[in-house]
């Protein structure tokens, strides 16, 4: 929405990472919804001189997303998205370790994880997937029964994957199981303040 802003912030980042000799990255997360021929232009300018490494913030099928995430005119905005997935995955397609998507999970949409995330990855093809809960939200006990069974789905999918390729792509995909790779970040979900600011 502000993507002079956005363009300014890869501009300077890039002079200081040329100033001080360092390493600048850029991430950042967007509802997909716009994706127009200036934000191309500039994602198309800046990604691979900052690793740009993009969210598309989608909580999951038509029927969950367009519960909580709608228009100013009060339309659910899934369509749009969906519209644009072809688009956001060429602008990545050198590279698509660098898209992700980022669904939010509460009470009511938890029993549909797995389903989901098998949307996000099969019909949308993209390979990077999470989903947070949302913190603010009220949960029950029984919630933590459902999340397990919906995240042991998930766990089937992948290891099954893993047997059939003999690669680990699909757990390094899916966070918070690719914690389980790297016990250094079990503990670290979050590096904000320790490797990159907001």
């Amino acid at each position: 929405l502000n993507l002079e802003v956005v363009e300014e912030i890869f501009k300077y980042g890039l002079e200081l990472a040329n100033q001080y000799n360092i390493n600048f990255t850029a991430s950042m997360v967007t509802n997909a919804t716009i994706l127009n021929s200036e934000v191309k232009r500039v994602f198309n300018t800046y990604k691979n001189a900052v690793n740009l490494n993009v969210q598309l913030s989608v909580d999951g099928i038509k029927e969950i997303h367009d519960n909580y995430r709608v228009t100013k005119g009060g339309k659910g905005s899934f369509d749009i998205i969906e519209k644009n997935i072809p688009e956001w995955k060429a602008l990545f397609s050198d590279n698509m370790d660098r898209l992700s998507v980022h669904g939010c999970s509460n009470h009511d949409t938890l029993p549909y994880l797995y389903e989901n995330y098998i949307f996000f990855r099969e019909t949308w093809g993209i390979p990077r997937i999470w989903f947070m809960p949302i913190h603010s939200e009220t949960w029950f006990d029984e919630d933590l029964i459902i999340y397990g069974e919906q995240l042991n789905k998930i766990v089937d999918y992948i290891l099954n994957d893993v047997k059939i390729t003999g690669k680990i792509d699909e757990v390094i995909n899916y966070a918070p199981i690719d914690r389980c790779l790297d016990p250094d970040r079990f503990f670290l979900p979050c590096s904000a303040g320790k490797s990159f600011i907001t």
